[in-house]
């Protein structure tokens, strides 16, 4: 099982049964997952996992806060200290 021992990191897991339709709390982060994976293959390729940690921030970043990647000006004054 993925999530053996997950309680162990501090997180929790509940199993929902597709096969007989339960899928409630697993359709918003799957579309994400999904959704993440597409554009990070679309933008990188293949990914390393040793590269992961540094993507995931990236995503999220371009998810809560779009508008610092809509031009390079923009990122950098996001991120160059004044």
């Amino acid at each position: 099982m993925g999530y053996h021992d997950i309680e162990w990191l501090g997180y929790g897991h509940e199993l929902w049964n597709h096969s007989k339709g339960y899928f409630a709390g697993t359709n918003h982060i799957e579309q994400n997952w999904s959704a993440m994976k597409r554009h990070m293959r679309n933008l990188y390729g293949n990914i390393s996992t040793k590269d992961l940690p540094l993507i995931l921030k990236e995503w999220e970043a371009r998810h809560n806060d779009p508008e610092l990647f809509s031009s390079p000006e923009s990122f950098l004054r996001g991120v160059v200290p004044d």
